[in-house]
C-alpha cells in the first residue's frame, strides 16, 4: 500500500501546493432570489513561480468554460479554509489565470479588511482532502458562485 507522500508524487491533483496570491477585486452581479444584486468579488492571482507552474500543470482547465473546485487555506490575517474555483485567463476579470473565491466569509474579510492588491499565502488542498471544505467559513448572505 502506498502512502500518501508517494501518492503524491504520482498523481499531481492529489499534491498540496503552496502559493502566494495577490488578492483583486472585480465587481460582479449576483441573482438573490432573483433580485441582482451588484457586488464586489474577490480573486487571487498566483505569483509567478515553480509551485504555480506545478499547481497550473495539475489544475487549469483546458477551456475557459471549464471550472475545478478547489479547497485551500489562507494562514494570518484571515486564518480559515476556503472555497475556490480555478478559471482560465484571459477573461472579463483577468489577463492571467486566477482563483475565483467562492467563499463569502473569506471574500467579505478581504472587502472589509481592504486587503486589495495585498499578497496572501495559500495553502490548496489536495483532491483527496475534500473533508476540509467541511469546515469552510461562510457569511450569511445567500450568494451564488457566477
Amino acid at each position: 500500500m502506498k502512502d500518501k507522500n508517494s501518492l503524491a508524487r504520482t498523481s499531481p491533483q492529489k499534491r498540496e501546493y503552496h502559493l502566494k496570491c495577490k488578492i483583486k477585486f472585480v465587481k460582479g452581479t449576483t441573482d438573490v432570489k432573483g433580485v441582482k444584486i451588484d457586488r464586489t468579488m474577490a480573486i487571487l492571482i498566483p505569483d509567478e513561480s515553480d509551485q504555480r507552474t506545478y499547481f497550473l500543470s495539475a489544475w487549469l482547465p483546458e477551456v475557459k468554460e471549464e471550472r475545478f473546485e478547489l479547497v485551500g487555506y489562507i494562514p494570518y490575517p484571515i486564518n480559515s479554509n476556503l472555497r475556490m474555483s480555478i478559471h482560465r485567463g484571459p477573461d472579463e476579470y483577468c489577463d492571467t489565470h486566477y482563483l475565483f473565491v467562492m467563499s463569502k466569509g473569506v471574500e467579505e474579510d478581504f472587502v472589509t479588511g481592504k486587503m486589495e492588491g495585498k499578497s496572501i499565502q495559500l495553502r490548496v488542498f489536495g483532491e483527496d482532502d475534500e473533508e476540509q471544505a467541511d469546515i469552510v467559513r461562510e457569511s450569511e448572505g445567500n450568494y451564488d458562485h457566477i
